[in-house]
C-alpha cells in the first residue's frame, strides 16, 4: 500500500498518534498487512484480496467476527469506524479492516497447543452454529469435481512426477469422496472457519491467544473441518523446519490424539457415529485435494519438491487408509 492510499484509509479510524507504519509480510501478497503503530498502542491494517471480496460475504464475517468478539472468544479485536459502529471500511474498490495488534507465539509443535487448538476449534464451532441460517454459501475441500479433474490429468501437466503414484492420489481422492458422500446429509453443519491451521492461530501461556483470518468462513461439516484440522496438526511439513522424507509421513498420533482430546473436552455435542465414521475418508480427501491443488498451480509445496511431497503424501494416504480404525477408535475415546 502507498503511502497516500494508508493515510486516506487510516483518517477513517480515531486513532492518535501514529509513530510508526511498517508493512507484515505474512499470508497472501494479494491481502497488504500494515502495522500502524500510535500512542495508544498498535493495530493491523488489512486490505482484501479483490479475487476474494464478496460484500455479502465480508459483511458477515465481520457480523460473525464481533460476535465472537463479544463472547470472548479469542479473535483480534475490530476496530470501528470514525462515522459509523462499523468496522468494514469500502473505498475505491478495496475492502479495509483494522483491528488490534496482537503478539503471541507461532505454533510450536507441542502437545498442549495440539490439545488447546481442538478445544477452540469446538468452542468455534458451537459459537458459530447460531448464524449458521444467515451463512453465505461456500466451498470446502469435499466432493470437489474441479479438482478431482485436475488430478485426472495431473501427470500430463507435470510430466516430472511419477505416474503411479499420480494414479494413486486420484483414485484415493475418488474412493474417499464417495466414501464421505455416503454419510455426508447426515453430518451436523455450523459455520466453520475454513482454514483452521497452525499458522492461522497465536498461542499464548494458556495456549491459543488468538484465532486469525476468517476470511473463508463458511456453512459446512463439522467434522470436515476436525479432519483437515487433524491433518495440519500431525504434519510435519506444518510445523516448519526442514522438509521430512517420506520415512516421516507417519502422522504423530501424539498431535492427533491431542487434537481429538482438546475437542472432546470442550465441545457441547460430541461426535455422532456418522462423524466418527466419516474422519477418515475425509482425512484422505483433504489430504488429497490439498496435494492436488499445490502440485497442479505451483508443481511444488512449500520447501518440497513436486516429486518428493507426492511421494510424501502417497504414503501417508496409504497410513491413514490402514490406520482408519484407530483413527475412529481415537475419536471416540481420545
Amino acid at each position: 500500500m502507498s503511502r497516500e492510499e494508508l493515510r486516506s484509509v487510516l483518517s477513517h479510524w480515531d486513532l492518535a498518534g501514529i509513530t510508526s507504519l511498517q508493512e507484515l509480510h505474512l499470508g497472501s501478497t494479494r491481502a497488504p498487512k500494515v502495522i500502524v503503530t500510535c500512542t495508544d498502542g498498535k493495530f493491523l491494517l488489512k486490505r482484501f484480496a479483490k479475487v476474494r471480496t464478496d460484500p455479502v460475504r465480508t459483511a458477515f464475517q465481520h457480523q460473525l467476527h464481533r460476535s465472537l468478539q463479544g463472547a470472548g472468544f479469542p479473535v483480534t479485536e475490530l476496530m470501528q469506524l470514525r462515522s459509523n459502529a462499523g468496522t468494514l471500511l469500502e473505498v475505491q474498490g478495496h475492502s479495509y479492516e483494522l483491528c488490534r495488534y496482537i503478539d503471541g507465539s507461532r505454533f510450536a509443535g507441542t502437545t498442549d497447543e495440539a490439545q488447546s487448538s481442538g478445544s477452540r476449534l469446538a468452542g468455534f464451532h458451537d459459537l458459530t452454529k447460531t448464524h449458521l441460517r444467515t451463512a453465505p454459501p461456500g466451498r470446502g475441500f469435499h466432493a470437489r469435481d474441479d479438482v478431482a479433474k485436475v488430478a485426472a490429468r495431473l501427470q500430463q501437466t507435470r510430466p516430472e512426477l511419477d505416474s503411479a503414484q499420480c494414479g494413486l492420489l486420484h483414485d484415493c481422492m475418488k474412493q474417499a469422496s464417495f466414501d464421505a458422500s455416503a454419510r455426508w446429509a447426515s453430518l451436523p453443519t455450523t459455520v466453520v472457519h475454513g482454514d483452521w491451521h497452525p499458522g492461522n492461530l497465536l498461542f499464548g501461556e494458556w495456549g491459543v491467544s488468538a484465532v486469525l483470518d476468517l476470511e473463508t468462513v463458511r456453512a459446512d461439516a463439522r467434522i470436515a473441518e476436525l479432519a483437515n484440522a487433524l491433518l495440519q496438526f500431525s504434519m510435519p511439513v506444518g510445523r516448519g523446519g526442514a522438509a521430512p522424507d517420506v520415512h516421516m509421513s507417519t502422522p504423530d498420533l501424539d498431535m492427533l490424539r491431542a487434537v481429538l482430546k482438546g475437542w472432546a473436552l470442550m465441545a457441547r455435542d460430541q461426535l455422532i457415529d456418522a462423524e466418527v465414521q466419516a474422519l477418515p475418508p475425509l482425512m484422505l480427501e483433504a489430504l488429497c485435494v490439498e496435494a492436488a491443488i499445490a502440485l497442479h498451480r505451483k508443481g511444488r509445496f512449500n520447501q518440497w519438491s513436486g516429486p518428493d511431497f507426492l511421494s510424501f503424501v502417497c504414503h501417508r494416504a496409504a497410513w491413514i487408509k490402514s490406520h482408519a480404525d484407530d483413527i475412529r477408535s481415537m475419536a471416540v475415546s481420545p
